[in-house]
């Protein structure tokens, strides 16, 4: 499981699922009914997306957000 601290994390996480699946940004955008220009969006400027956005983009990799408590509270200021 992958710990993600940064918006800029996620994006490169989502693309990295998009890119195992061998999808293409349009091809991921039809899936949920946004456009190619969205996802590339959320790739490049992942703290512009809207919540929405995210979970369309979730879905359309077939992915779900999991939430845990921090082990051990190792965090900086930069990581939120």
């Amino acid at each position: 499981m992958n710990a993600i601290r940064t918006p800029m994390q996620l994006a490169l996480l989502l693309q990295g699922h998009r890119k195992e699946q061998k999808l293409s940004q349009l091809e991921t955008a039809e899936r949920v009914g946004m456009t190619q220009k969205m996802v590339s969006a959320f790739e490049n400027h992942p703290e512009r997306c809207s919540v929405k956005n995210l979970f369309k983009l979730l879905s359309a990799l077939n992915l779900e957000l999991v939430l845990r408590q921090k082990g051990d509270g190792s965090s900086t200021q930069a990581e939120w």
